[in-house]
C-alpha cells in the first residue's frame, strides 16, 4: 500500500506533515509561491483513509492512503488557523479514532 507523503503539494499549497498516530494527522499548508515565509500558513487536521485499488478505464490505481477531499471536509479533515487549535482538534479527533477502534466492554 502506498503510504501518504510527509511532504504534498496540490494546486497552489505545499503540504507538511507536521505528526501523525495512527489514521490521524496534522499538515502544515502554505503557499507553494509565497514570496514571504512563515506567513499564510494554517493547519489541517485529517483522519486518513485507504483504498483496495481500482480501474479507471484500463488504468489500475494501486492501494493507497488518501488526503479527505473537500466533499469530506468537516468529517474527515479541518482547517486551524494557529498549531494550538490544530493539536486541541488532533487530540480530540484522535480520541474519538481509539473509541471507534476499541471494541465494546461487555
Amino acid at each position: 500500500m502506498k503510504i501518504l507523503g510527509k511532504k504534498i503539494t496540490n494546486k497552489n499549497f505545499c503540504y507538511k506533515q507536521i505528526i501523525r498516530e495512527n489514521n490521524v494527522a496534522i499538515y502544515e499548508q502554505s503557499l507553494i509561491d509565497s514570496e514571504i515565509k512563515n506567513t499564510n500558513k494554517r493547519y489541517e487536521v485529517i483522519i486518513i483513509k485507504s483504498h483496495e485499488g481500482y480501474e479507471i478505464n484500463g488504468n489500475k490505481i494501486p492501494p493507497s492512503e488518501m488526503y479527505p477531499s473537500a466533499n469530506h471536509w468537516g468529517t474527515l479533515g479541518w482547517t486551524c488557523m494557529t498549531m494550538e487549535d490544530a493539536q486541541k482538534r488532533f487530540k480530540k479527533v484522535k480520541n474519538s479514532e481509539l473509541k471507534k477502534q476499541t471494541p465494546p466492554k461487555k
